[in-house]
């Protein structure tokens, strides 16, 4: 009987163990979709300024070729990094 009784004490806190690592897991899982959607937020206000100001200013005639080169490729590059924020 007590073999048995020991037996049934093991399965119990195995199973509260394996409850308490499922809980451990939604939490954590909780948090990081947490963190990527506030970083993602947080990303996006900056970049829609690059955006923004690489426009006005790749429409100036005070640029020249090469530094409209320049602001062509930061612009190209905040906007894939303002959609791959919303994404995230």
């Amino acid at each position: 009987m007590t073999g048995t009784l020991r037996m049934q004490a093991a399965t119990l806190a195995a199973e509260r163990e394996q409850e308490a690592a499922r809980t451990t897991r939604i939490d954590l899982e909780r948090q990081r979709e947490d963190f990527v959607a506030t970083t993602s937020h947080e990303l996006r206000t900056p970049i829609t300024s690059i955006v923004g100001f690489c426009e006005l200013l790749a429409g100036s005639d005070a640029l020249g070729d090469q530094e409209k080169a320049w602001v062509d490729v930061i612009d190209r590059n905040a906007v894939r990094l303002a959609s791959s924020s919303r994404t995230s």
